[in-house]
């Protein structure tokens, strides 16, 4: 039940509770490390699948007094299928404080101290947002950049005074952006691709990009970074900058016979390959005949890349921006320690607001320790927030 599809836990299957007592042992040592206490607190999430299972599981083990799971239909099976195996579970583990429902219903909504911004429970709107009790604050469960006006209305959350907080992936204590090095590196040897001896352009405009050029440098390629907006931390971590953009005059010399482009370009939202803005397909393709592009988290016009005979992957277009992979296919220990210090991240923030606490003091005392982000000075002026 750890590869991303959806395999029942079998308590008469020797391997099965194998599997799952070393997850419970991960995610209580994740809970250890984190000090994360939800005492007293009830938590919505989502009952999913795959690695993405477990995060009602930290909830719980982490002292929660209740965990409230929404859980839908999905390519990897029925919510039927899925509360059975959550029941299955829980008996397993002793738990008595996770629930588990097919619907989100103002009845829930009102009761709720910690919302996760998880899958099934998207989107996060108006009437989702009318629901919440006015001292509910919300977990992003990522860094603020990476936030998505399709998953949840920010602007009145703010209006409402909801809190929302986002993650800081690198902390000291548990840094989770570094597993980006390492799933760079999986996705370069699940796609077959040798980089030794070959050149590699990487579009980054964010800090994972730190983490992968070590991964990308290790294979023996030559690596070359175009950046907007962080040529000086990048040249501060050993990358090189070779332009801003794919259509600078001065990058076009190192995309001749370039083996590799990778995607990195999020939270920019241009397509850096066709579109408006990006650099044509047709002349990548007479450039670099054999390039390969790997949209990594970022956009780019597959109708346009396909059109120009270009290979490129992943072979479906990611939907909404989204990242084209996640942890998950690292397995489950980087999912839970994400998902920990997503609950993490707002647990003072939570206890400031239930306490009685008003907004702005409970925003500050959240933001106090390794784990909390919160949003951008720019993000805050885009979206309106005034009080």
């Amino acid at each position: 039940m750890t590869d991303g599809n959806l395999d029942f836990f079998d308590r008469n299957d020797h391997k099965d509770k194998e599997i799952i007592n070393d997850i419970i042992k991960t995610i209580k040592e994740s809970i250890k490390k984190t000090n994360l206490d939800l005492s007293d607190l009830t938590v919505l999430t989502e009952a999913a699948t795959g690695n993405w299972i477990f995060t009602p599981f930290i909830a719980a083990f982490a002292k929660a007094q209740s965990v409230i799971c929404i859980t839908k239909d999905s390519k990897y099976g029925t919510a039927d299928q899925i509360i059975s195996n959550f029941d299955n579970l829980t008996e397993y583990l002793g738990l008595n404080n996770i629930q588990v429902h097919k619907k989100i219903t103002s009845s829930i909504l009102q009761n709720v101290d910690i919302v996760t911004n998880s899958g099934f429970i998207r989107p996060i709107d108006s009437k989702f947002i009318q629901s919440l009790k006015p001292t509910c604050v919300i977990s992003l469960m990522w860094e603020p950049w990476e936030y998505r006006e399709s998953d949840l209305d920010l602007s009145l959350c703010w209006k409402n005074k909801i809190c929302v907080l986002g993650i800081n992936e690198d902390n000291e204590i548990m840094n989770i952006m570094k597993y980006n090095g390492d799933m760079i590196s999986t996705l370069i040897k699940r796609n077959n691709i040798e980089l030794k001896n070959k050149k590699v352009i990487l579009a980054a405009e964010n800090k994972s990009a730190f983490y992968m050029l070590k991964s990308i440098i290790s294979t023996g390629a030559s690596l070359f970074c175009i950046s907007k907006t962080m040529g000086k931390e990048l040249i501060q971590n050993g990358a090189t900058i070779i332009g801003s953009n794919l259509k600078d005059s001065q990058v076009e010399p190192y995309l001749k016979n370039c083996d590799l482009i990778i995607i990195n370009s999020a939270p920019l939202n241009n397509e850096i390959i066709g579109g408006k803005n990006g650099i044509k397909p047709s002349k990548l393709k007479n450039l670099s005949p054999n390039v390969i592009i790997l949209v990594y988290f970022g956009l780019i016009d597959f109708h346009e890349v396909k059109k120009a005979g270009i290979h490129y992957i992943p072979n479906t277009p990611p939907i909404n921006a989204h990242m084209s992979w996640t942890l998950d296919i690292l397995g489950p220990t980087p999912v839970i320690e994400l998902n920990t210090i997503g609950l993490k991240a707002v647990e003072k923030l939570a206890k400031s607001r239930k306490s009685g606490l008003d907004y702005e003091t409970s925003l500050r005392k959240g933001l106090e320790g390794p784990y909390s982000a919160d949003f951008s000075q720019k993000q805050k002026k885009f979206y309106n927030v005034e009080f």
